[in-house]
């Protein structure tokens, strides 16, 4: 049908006001209701933005280059089985400041494909060292624009969020790690 933002958010309102006529709800406590809601979710919306805002910073400053480049630079020196788990803590790294996957992708691969070239590594590692740091990284990072919505609409603040989950992401971590290690291993292709 073609819709889009205004469509949907309109569809959405109507859904709110339907459901609570349902609910047994006035008209006013329907509208206090939506207001109540709004709030939570503005604050979260600020955070998404601010979080989106470093980004944009980055890619239009051309810094992301430099930053990706002098990551990369300093992993291609290391055993093979190594460098892959340097590949992954770069692409970890770098995930703090790409919170975007594909943005992430597009900046990082073309450098760590040329680096698995170099060292004989096949290609597929390159990609799984990406989906592996891009992913494990993504429930701890403050610039994740999802995470920080998340937690701000929770009420969670990031402290306790990273005092909760560190141990998680430290386990997920060496998990990631002993697999990158086994697919050099195993020759993965």
């Amino acid at each position: 049908m073609d819709w889009f933002l205004t469509e949907h958010t309109a569809s959405f309102l109507i859904m709110g006001i339907v459901s609570g006529l349902v609910g047994g709800l006035q008209l006013g406590q329907i509208f206090d209701s939506f207001i109540g809601g709004a709030k939570a979710v503005t604050f979260g919306a600020l955070i998404v933005g601010f979080a989106r805002a470093i980004t944009v910073v980055l890619e239009e400053g051309k810094i992301i280059d430099s930053l990706v480049f002098m990551a990369v630079s300093g992993i291609s020196h290391l055993p093979q089985t190594l460098n892959v788990v340097g590949m992954f803590f770069t692409q970890a790294i770098l995930n703090l400041f790409i919170s975007s996957g594909s943005g992430q992708a597009a900046a990082t691969m073309p450098f760590m494909v040329h680096i698995t070239d170099i060292l004989g590594l096949e290609r597929q590692l390159a990609v799984l060292a990406f989906q592996y740091g891009d992913s494990v990284t993504n429930s701890i990072i403050p610039t994740s624009s999802a995470l920080m919505g998340y937690l701000a609409i929770a009420g969670i603040p990031y402290e306790r969020w990273v005092n909760f989950i560190w141990k998680l992401v430290f386990g997920w971590t060496l998990i990631a790690c002993i697999a990158l290690m086994v697919a050099v291993a195993l020759g993965i292709s």
